[in-house]
């Protein structure tokens, strides 16, 4: 049975039917149902709300980074947390303020950088700090 369209109004932001295989590193993977790239967390909030209104299952995707995706693809809603607003990196003092979507890796050197210590621990996990956190 197919879904009726449970992202009418956020086409800015979502691809059907998008190739994951072109967002992993191993460059193998078919088809997300519906790839979602939020600008922000309005977007993001209300995508979700989407998916679980219409109990379409959730799946983040950060740099593709040691993910395998089946050639058959993934049913359901890839988000892909890379627009700028996700990228965010602030410094205020001694605090660190990151998005979900910054390559762990520009981070670690930029902190090194900038003189701030405890980020260098993570040097050679590959990719972003929100699938570090998860």
């Amino acid at each position: 049975m197919r879904i009726a369209q449970p992202f009418s109004g956020l086409e800015a932001i979502l691809t059907e039917n998008e190739p994951l295989a072109a967002h992993t590193w191993y460059k193998i993977g078919g088809p997300a149902r519906w790839y979602i790239r939020p600008r922000d967390v309005e977007d993001l909030q209300e995508a979700v709300r989407r998916c679980l209104e219409n109990h379409v299952r959730i799946y983040v995707l950060g740099l593709g980074a040691n993910l395998l995706v089946s050639d058959q693809g993934v049913d359901g809603a890839v988000f892909r947390l890379d627009e700028e607003y996700w990228r965010r990196v602030k410094f205020e003092k001694n605090v660190l303020e990151v998005g979900a979507g910054v390559d762990m890796q520009k981070l670690v050197l930029r902190t090194v950088r900038d003189g701030l210590a405890g980020v260098e621990c993570l040097a050679g996990i590959p990719g972003t700090v929100g699938a570090a956190c998860a």
